[in-house]
Parts: structure tokens; sequence; C-alpha cells
């Protein structure tokens, strides 16, 4: 008998699988398969380095506690069903006991962006059984990015320059699995069972099923005029799939394919904005790119961190009604619209005189649709410690201005 192992802590979507179509299309000799998600506990209850925030508001934790559970659901109704895990050691034990019921095992999982965050798969990889044949499926990226090479640090002629990959795997929503999950490869280990999932609670969608129903609502009603009212904070003209791109509820290259072979090209522009900021992420290194300094030379970053100002200005807000807008909706949405997003880095890194650190903390506590590398490339681009060649202390935004151009219309 043979077994293939599905294990992720990424993914969050059955349709448009590429691990499951390996499965059904390459790996069909397997009897059964077993999907098994790993969530890391010790990540979760750790607080920021800088701010002692938790890593996670309630907001958030619920948000992505929700969309493990909407992966379960969508595995049993094709028939199969999810274990859901936060013990590495326990999981590689268990694991590691298989070997004498079965022939052959197929471990397949995504290759993570963030290599240093996830040390649990080297860990798990480096201790399992011999048998065990691994297979890692490519880059989480919107484009092709495993014989992409970074020719320039400028975003523009990197993706002038680029090729294009078709995405191999579209929408099929008539998904067969010919791997069912029987009772003799069933592990022994504690499922998580989380709080009820209520819809109305988020900005951003939760579920696969969701966010496929704004996307194609945001192609017919918004996307022709994307480019002209992307910046009009007040109104909802973006997608607002950040989380669902972000933890693989939806997949990036289907949506990019989508959008290029439909001719729309600017708000493919912004999508592999992650491609490029993910390029340079492998290219400086972590230690660079979440340093005091960011991607400048050594000592150019002359901003503080006083956590008795940074608390004062996250509880009580300040002087500003803009700004004390955007803080209120990043609390109680988790989501800020990007003109936003500037406008309140700006503020807070030259007019708090903060360092850029404590505000990407910040956003990382409360942000549904987090992601570790744009958020640093965004905090280091408003600072003026980006890769780019404006000079510290970066932009300085005239909110006056912007309220003026992006507010309410007239």
């Amino acid at each position: 008998m043979r077994l293939a192992i599905w294990l992720t802590n990424f993914c969050g979507r059955v349709y448009n699988n590429s691990p499951i179509n390996l499965i059904n299309d390459c790996l069909a000799d397997h009897d059964y398969l077993m999907p098994v998600y790993y969530i890391d506990r010790r990540n979760l209850e750790k607080t920021s380095p800088l701010s002692n925030l938790p890593r996670l508001s309630n907001q958030r934790l619920s948000y992505l506690e929700n969309q493990v559970k909407s992966l379960q659901q969508s595995l049993i109704n094709i028939g199969l069903d999810l274990f859901i895990v936060n013990d590495i050691q326990a999981l590689t034990k268990q694991l590691n006991t298989l070997e004498h019921k079965y022939n052959q095992i197929t471990l397949i999982y995504t290759k993570p962006d963030c290599y240093e965050e996830n040390r649990w798969l080297n860990e798990l990889l480096s201790n399992l059984s011999p048998i065990f044949r691994t297979i890692c499926i490519g880059d989480t990226a919107a484009t092709d990015l495993s014989n992409t090479t970074l020719t320039s640090y400028s975003f523009s002629s990197w993706y002038n320059s680029l090729t294009i990959k078709p995405s191999r795997y579209l929408i099929d929503r008539n998904i067969k699995c010919k791997l069912p999950l029987v009772e003799e490869c069933i592990l022994t280990l504690d499922k998580l069972y989380y709080t009820e999932y209520k819809p109305q609670k988020y900005s951003i969608p939760c579920t696969e099923e969701e966010a496929l129903v704004q996307f194609r609502d945001f192609v017919k009603d918004k996307l022709e005029n994307y480019q002209r009212d992307r910046n009009y904070f007040y109104q909802n003209n973006t997608t607002r799939l950040e989380g669902v791109f972000n933890s693989g509820t939806l997949s990036r290259r289907m949506v990019f394919n989508i959008l290029r072979n439909n001719g729309e090209l600017h708000l493919s522009r912004q999508m592999v904005f992650y491609d490029h900021n993910l390029l340079l992420y492998r290219h400086f290194g972590a230690k660079k790119w979440f340093s005091k300094d960011g991607l400048k030379s050594e000592g150019k970053n002359k901003r503080e961190v006083n956590l008795e100002k940074f608390y004062d200005f996250v509880e009580n807000g300040c002087d500003n009604k803009l700004i004390n807008y955007t803080l209120n909706q990043l609390k109680t949405e988790g989501y800020l619209n990007n003109r936003l997003r500037m406008i309140f880095a700006s503020y807070f890194c030259n007019k708090l005189n903060l360092d850029h650190r404590l505000g990407a903390e910040l956003f990382e506590h409360y942000l549904l649709g987090f992601n570790p590398i744009n958020n640093q490339a965004g905090w280091m681009w408003c600072a003026g410690l980006g890769n780019d060649s404006v000079p510290y202390p970066g932009r300085v935004f005239n909110i006056n201005n912007q309220l003026y151009k992006y507010g309410k219309p007239a």
C-alpha cells in the first residue's frame, strides 16, 4: 500500500490546489491521502520583540483559525478530512510509525517564502524515516520565480522583463479525489477546535468560496476603474483579498493569469509587487530585511523606540482626524487601503519620530492580511530605508493634501 501525505501551514484552498492535483494526476497509484495542517502555537503565543504587542490580535487569531476550519470543511466536502496538529515532535514520531504499514510514503509540501520562520519544517524533514519520499511544490507567488533572477532592484525594469509561465491548473468545480481517507491511516493526534466563524465580522473574505465570489464581483463592477479609483480610501474600490492571498486560500497565480488573459495590467502589476519584494528579501536576507536601518547603510535610522509614546498613540490617537480614522479602521476592521497605509506610516515615522519597526509590529498585530515580507517592505519604503533612491527620512506626506485629493468626494 502507498500513502500520500499533504503537509501544509499555508495553503487554505481545495480548488486549484497544486498538491491535490499532483496527487490525483501523477500519484494515482497511491492508495490513501492524508492532509495535515501544522499550526506552530509557539509563534502564536510570542510577543513582538520591540513593542511587546502579541503577534496576533484576537480578531486576527480568530480569522486565521477560521481559515483553517474552512479548509477542513472543504476537504470534508470532497470526502477527506484535515488533521490539525501543533506539536512537531509528536507529528514526526507518529509519521515515522507509519513506515511499517506502507510500502511507500510520499510527503508533499509547499516551499516556504520565509525560510527562517519555518524551522519546524526543517526539523520535521531531517527526522523523517528514509522510507519517506518528499516532493516540494514551487513558489507561492503569482509568477513562476523558480528560474527568475533579480537583474535590477527596480520594480519596473524587473516587471517589464518578466516572462510569465501559464498556470497549469484552473478552478475545477467538479474535483473528484481518487484517494479517500480511510481508517487505517488516521493519526491519533488531537484536533484543535475553534470558535464559530461569523462572516459579518471581517472586512475581507475568510473562506475560499467567499473569496471567489468577491473576486468575481470585483472584476464585474470595479476592475475597469481600478486604476482611477484605488486611492480613494473612503470608498471600497479595492479587492480586499490580501488576507486570502497571503494565507493561500486564493491562488495568486490563478488570479494573476485571469487578469493578464483579460488584458488588465494595473492590478496585475500591483499583485507582483509581492514577487519583487520576495526576490529582494531572498537577496538581502532576513537579518538585513528586518534590521533597524533596513537596506540603507548602518547608522542611518535616527528614529526612536519610545514605547511610552507608541502606546499612548495606539491607545489614545492624536490630534489629526485622518490619522485617528485610520487607526480606528485598523483596529476594528483589520484592513487599510494602501494609500491610508502610506499616509499613516509617514505620520508615524516623521511626525511621531517612531522607529518604522514599531509600526510594522502594529500592523502585524492587527492586519488580517498581514504578510511579513510585504509589510516590512512598505514600512522601509515610507521610512526612506528601502532599496530605492529616496533618501532618509523618506516619504513625507502632506496629510491635508492627501485628504483633499483622496478623501470623500465633494
